[in-house]
């Protein structure tokens, strides 16, 4: 698995996103900084947040893929998420999935304006399953 394109099929850029996460993660586990995680997340939020907001704001180009930049808001999201159900819910928990859907409406809204021309109905379409998921993950 090569972090770089060209892929044996276009889907897997994922995986190369998701590697580098999981690296990131490893690290804090190796040098035991797990306990900073949660920091990690609103860091990762933050830049990912930013980032989104100048694209949308100052009409940037994308930047590389690999860098966490721009969907570092889901994986912000994930670890909020398990943050939650292993610790309980907190404000500053509940803040970072408000933000964290916020951005990733945003990244989403950006992705399909990157694709597709009809970009603002195509990002409403994954409001209800954005909204349903977070009930999900609410409630169990």
């Amino acid at each position: 698995m090569l972090l770089v394109a060209p892929w044996i099929d276009g889907a897997y850029w994922t995986l190369a996103i998701e590697i580098i996460f999981y690296s990131t993660v490893f690290l804090l586990l190796y040098v035991n900084l797990f306990k900073y995680i949660e920091t990690y997340a609103a860091v990762l939020l933050g830049i990912s947040s930013a980032y989104l907001l100048a694209r949308i704001t100052l009409h940037i180009p994308p930047i590389s893929l690999l860098t966490l930049t721009q969907h570092g808001c889901f994986f912000s999201l994930g670890i909020t998420i398990w943050l939650i159900f292993a610790k309980g819910l907190t404000k500053a928990r509940l803040s970072l999935v408000i933000v964290a859907v916020v951005s990733g409406l945003c990244e989403i809204t950006l992705t399909d304006f990157d694709n597709f021309p009809f970009a603002p109905t195509a990002s409403f379409f994954w409001l209800p399953q954005i909204i349903w998921l977070a009930t999900i993950a609410f409630i169990f």
